[in-house]
């Protein structure tokens, strides 16, 4: 199909169950963005162009990167990349390798509205741009609004408006965008989805899906960044906008979540805080955010079962979220299910591999099961990942497991006393009377942690002697 010369066009192209929105050089899967580099999508983008026929390896690097040499191996490995990525849903034969020339992207194509077509033949019509960029400046005027908003004693009128497909086409991608920065659930992604929700926050002010998004962003950049040493400034911008987000939709789950949540994580309101995600879910039984944080919640307190059963109807409705699938491993590991501990664990790390914690819940289930080789496996990676004193506590104890006696006393050695993971360490060597004196001197960062060691079936070997009355 012929081009304009002078200028690049931009498309929207739909293959399989996948949209390339050439726009904002985003890739969607069955509607949700996909997490693939820039260059990533700038060559499946180059490709698409010449559906159809051969686009050369020297034609790729000229266009990527236009003003420097590079490895043909970046090729190489970007097409790997998105054969992986098609590859999750079912398509495997999207991208062609034609021996010595270059390769070929060979699905049928619909280009913007037309027809669906032979890629080789397709239509191309020009559509209208509407992104606008995203900047440090975006989230500073989300910031004034949200304290101007307060400051007046005014809340934004109540709005129905408060569903994504409510909101306008552009502000729905972003809080899409948003959301899926967001899930990634590191300090980059968070702080990139802040910038998308703030953009939502500013467009729509009368929607709670912003406020709630920035809420979300704020309480995980607290729990991932500044838990250990404060932050009081981005825990109040988490609860003022949960605030705002109740404010102009009572109704919204989204809103609804976000005020649990907070209610949790800062006034430690745990009644107030159950309350609120019931309301939540009765408002939207299908917001899976609501479930997964509702589950989390009856975890921490003990009631396994009931946690489990969020968190399964949350995977239901969001079946490529890492994080529930995470915690649904820890809630089969304290049910002694540890067979399902494995399933859910290896499911999280499919989707994302750097979860710490699941990998260990990992480790642990094979350990539980008697797998020791595999839980060894398991915990060798995350020493090799970061030799932290919890990586070395678990490495531990899979060597006492394993019969590794010399190896485990070595590294039980580098351990803090008072840290309550030495107790795992003893049971496993069979020290039950160190095991129990390990127990009534262990300290614990919070309450989490201290729930957690409480459950942890390696404890079974002395629960019975030694109480949690003795903490």
């Amino acid at each position: 199909a012929a081009r304009p010369s002078s200028r690049k066009a931009q498309f929207v192209y739909r293959f399989a169950c996948f949209t390339l929105d050439d726009r904002s050089s985003v890739l969607f899967a069955n509607g949700r963005p996909m997490p693939l580099a820039r260059k990533v999508i700038d060559t499946l983008t180059i490709l698409v162009e010449h559906a159809g026929t051969v686009v050369a390896k020297e034609e790729l690097l000229a266009r990527l990167w236009p003003d420097g040499f590079v490895e043909e191996s970046n090729i190489t490995q970007y097409v790997y990349l998105l054969r992986r990525a098609f590859g999750t849903y079912g398509v495997e034969c999207a991208i062609e390798t034609v021996p010595r020339r270059g390769y070929r992207f060979a699905l049928p194509l619909i280009v913007d509205d037309s027809p669906v077509v032979e890629a080789r033949r397709a239509v191309v019509t020009r559509r209208p741009l509407w992104a606008r960029s995203v900047t440090a400046a975006t989230v500073a005027l989300a910031l004034f609004t949200i304290g101007s908003v307060e400051g007046s004693g005014l809340m934004p009128r109540p709005s129905s408006r408060s569903t994504v497909d409510a909101l306008p086409a552009k502000d729905a991608q972003l809080y899409g965008l948003g959301r899926y920065y967001w899930s990634l659930r590191n300090v980059p992604s968070l702080q990139h989805s802040i910038m998308y929700f703030a953009q939502v926050v500013h467009d729509q002010p009368r929607s709670a899906l912003g406020y709630a998004g920035l809420s979300d962003a704020y309480v995980g950049l607290y729990d991932y960044q500044c838990e250990s040493h404060g932050c009081l400034d981005i825990a109040d911008r988490a609860q003022r906008a949960a605030v705002l987000a109740v404010a102009v939709d009572p109704a919204s789950a989204e809103g609804l979540t976000s005020r649990a949540m907070v209610l949790n994580v800062f006034a430690h309101d745990v009644t107030g805080s159950r309350a609120a995600f019931e309301r939540a879910i009765e408002a939207d039984p299908r917001y899976a955010l609501a479930h997964e944080w509702y589950g989390n919640l009856l975890l921490v307190q003990g009631r396994i079962a009931q946690a489990r059963r969020q968190l399964e109807i949350a995977a239901s409705l969001d079946p490529v979220s890492p994080a529930t699938y995470g915690w649904l491993a820890r809630a089969a590991y304290f049910e002694h299910d540890y067979r399902g501990a494995i399933g859910y664990a290896q499911r999280a790390l499919s989707i994302n591999p750097g979860r710490v914690e699941t990998r260990a819940v990992l480790g642990l289930a094979y350990q539980q099961s008697g797998d020791d080789q595999r839980a060894l496996s398991e915990f060798r990676q995350l020493m090799r990942g970061s030799d932290t004193e919890f990586a070395r506590a678990l490495l531990a104890g899979a060597y006492a497991r394993a019969g590794q006696k010399t190896s485990a006393d070595r590294l039980l050695a580098s351990l803090d006393p008072r840290d309550a993971a030495v107790a795992y360490v003893h049971i496993a060597l069979h020290r039950y009377d160190l095991a129990a004196a390990d127990v009534k001197r262990a300290t614990f960062r919070n309450g989490l942690e201290r729930a957690f060691f409480w459950m942890d079936p390696r404890l079974d070997a002395i629960r019975r002697t030694a109480r949690p009355t003795s903490l």
